[in-house]
């Protein structure tokens, strides 16, 4: 951090601070990630979406982003050679987030809020302050944190077939490895993880578990269960899917 003298207000000024973490470099993740300095690696997908670029995520490096996994409604529409949905998009919810740059502002409450970005092909998110009021985006979501504490709620818009996988996927935790200690947890996942009862069935998200194995790596992969496939965590544990 650098200071200097201001005269006039009789006190010290910052000119100059240093990031607090990776993921204060603007942009760290890419388009349609999210960035947690809290987890390892320290970016993932938004919720219905994939890495653009597998191979470069595999390394560590996110700034290609993410894409689209299914495409919304308006877009399924505009292509004549695809049999139309005409199921609705809806929004799924993210907790506690720095919201991305470059929004739309309005002066309108919540319900009208969401509809309006319904209503509007472009629009891809929203978001909702009572302060600032309504916020919707139609470019690439970029520079989103996930924080511990505070932040707001962004509504990720997403094709209705998502909804329902979300709700479908699972992992269910089936038994721990031999008997070593497992090593310090690096993700919110291993540390849930290594604190349950091995006569305890829990249900984690989704993208948060397709993180910790590398996007469902073969390598990762030991074999096939009665539910699903299993696969391994770096914390000596096994994770059995169903629903996948």
């Amino acid at each position: 951090e650098q200071t200097w003298w201001d005269d006039e207000k009789k006190g010290m000024e910052v000119t100059w601070t240093s990031r607090k973490s990776d993921c204060d470099v603007y942009g760290m993740c890419g388009p349609f990630a999210s960035c947690n300095s809290q987890r390892s690696p320290i970016c993932s997908c938004l919720k219905g979406f994939e890495p653009r670029n597998k191979e470069e995520w595999s390394r560590q490096n996110w700034t290609s982003g993410c894409v689209r996994r299914t495409r919304l409604k308006c877009e399924r529409v505009k292509d004549q050679n695809t049999s139309i949905d005409t199921k609705e998009d809806g929004f799924l919810k993210l907790q506690m987030i720095k919201v991305p740059d470059f929004e739309e502002g309005s002066p309108v409450p919540p319900d009208i809020c969401k509809s309006q970005c319904l209503d509007n092909c472009s629009c891809i998110a929203y978001s909702h302050d009572d302060e600032i009021g309504c916020m919707s985006w139609t470019e690439n979501l970029l520079d989103i944190q996930q924080f511990s504490e505070g932040g707001l709620e962004l509504y990720i818009r997403v094709a209705n077939s998502e909804l329902a996988r979300k709700r479908n996927n699972k992992a269910i935790l089936l038994s721990n490895r031999g008997g070593e200690t497992p090593e310090q947890p690096r993700h919110s996942v291993i540390e849930e993880l290594s604190q349950v009862k091995l006569q305890e069935l829990l249900i984690f998200d989704f993208e948060r578990v397709a993180t910790v194995t590398n996007n469902f790596h073969l390598s990762n992969k030991l074999g096939q269960g009665g539910f699903g496939p299993v696969y391994k965590v770096p914390s000596n544990k096994v994770i059995e899917f169903e629903g996948c």
